[in-house]
């Protein structure tokens, strides 16, 4: 038999039959006694990524909202590719902290090649986190860079805050075309990482 025998006082032992291949071993309610239980599902998978389903021109010197527009998943529908943008609201009494990446192939075309980049994911009105890149290569006359910036944040309980990725592309002169390239390449996504409360 595969019955479970433990001590249930200091002299006396008690026998548990065993469970199902779905239960796991805890306490009963009254915490008197080890009990079998069904097994939970853990915490749930809350996420999302999305990309872009074509190449984005940018203004020189603006910055410019990435217009994500595809959904490669959304679990707990936090994303919206009509404002390309993810709304999350945390859950009730807790504090929630996500996780935000992304990665953008930003590119540009004549002999005056733009020099200076900036990537930002927002949360709110103010920038989660941003970085600066400096490309002075001007040997090509099409080329494109990756960038990758990722941070996290808190939704404070009781609060809704919207996430959004810009770009910026300065110092580059009138004959460029810039853009963002769609493709596996240029992604937006977030998990949610824990819940404190």
């Amino acid at each position: 038999s595969l019955d479970l025998f433990y001590a249930n006082s200091a002299t006396a032992v008690a026998r548990l039959a065993k469970g199902t291949g779905s239960q796991v071993l805890g306490m009963n309610s009254t915490a008197t006694a080890i009990a079998w239980a069904d097994a939970g599902g853990g915490v749930d998978f809350e996420g999302f990524r999305a990309s872009l389903s074509a190449n984005q021109s940018i203004s020189e010197g603006s910055i410019t909202q990435v217009e994500f527009d595809t959904e490669t998943y959304d679990v707990g529908t936090v994303f919206d590719t009509g404002t390309y943008e993810a709304t999350i609201a945390a859950a009730s009494g807790v504090d929630e902290y996500w996780y935000f990446y992304v990665s953008i192939d930003l590119g540009f075309t004549g002999t005056n090649k733009g020099d200076v980049y900036n990537v930002y994911i927002y949360q709110d009105a103010t920038y989660l986190v941003a970085t600066q890149y400096l490309d002075c290569n001007t040997a090509y006359e099409y080329e494109y860079a990756n960038w990758n910036v990722s941070g996290m944040a808190k939704i404070a309980v009781g609060t809704t805050d919207n996430f959004r990725v810009y770009v910026m592309q300065t110092n580059a002169g009138s004959s460029v075309a810039k853009n963002v390239r769609a493709g596996a390449e240029t992604q937006f996504g977030g998990f949610l990482v824990n819940t404190v409360g």
